[in-house]
């Protein structure tokens, strides 16, 4: 995977910041979606509780109308993982689908066959998190 963007406060990112993580989750939500929103919260705990055993995620959304919407979300749910905004680069792990997340390692590899569809709990993710942390 190779990619370059912005975070919601202009800040670059590319794929090079895969190198820092064992494992990244890259969630792809969008602010109008429910299940995306119930989710920040439980990512959030998950970021909080293994980002010091080498992992990271990166929320990406496509809609630059949302922003005042998606920093109040980002307020609301106490986000600290970085808040991307969708690029061309990344339509090829699209799935037309929110929420829709993968996980990468730290060469930008994919380390799940497909993509998850929909969100899950602290507990779904963490299940399957441990499982590429291993």
């Amino acid at each position: 995977m190779i990619f370059q963007t912005v975070d919601i406060d202009g800040k670059r990112y590319s794929d090079r910041d895969f190198a820092d993580h064992k494992v990244t989750m890259m969630n792809f939500w969008e602010p109008w979606c429910g299940p995306c929103k119930r989710e920040l919260g439980d990512l959030e705990r998950l970021y909080e509780k293994y980002k010091d055993k080498g992992f990271c995620i990166f929320g990406v959304f496509s809609d630059p109308t949302m922003d005042d919407e998606v920093r109040r979300l980002i307020e609301e749910n106490g986000i600290s993982y970085p808040m991307l905004r969708f690029s061309s680069d990344f339509n090829y792990l699209m799935t037309g689908y929110v929420p829709t997340t993968t996980f990468v390692g730290p060469q930008g590899n994919a380390l799940c066959f497909k993509p998850y569809i929909g969100s899950r709990s602290f507990e779904g993710w963490e299940a399957i998190l441990n499982q590429y942390l291993r």
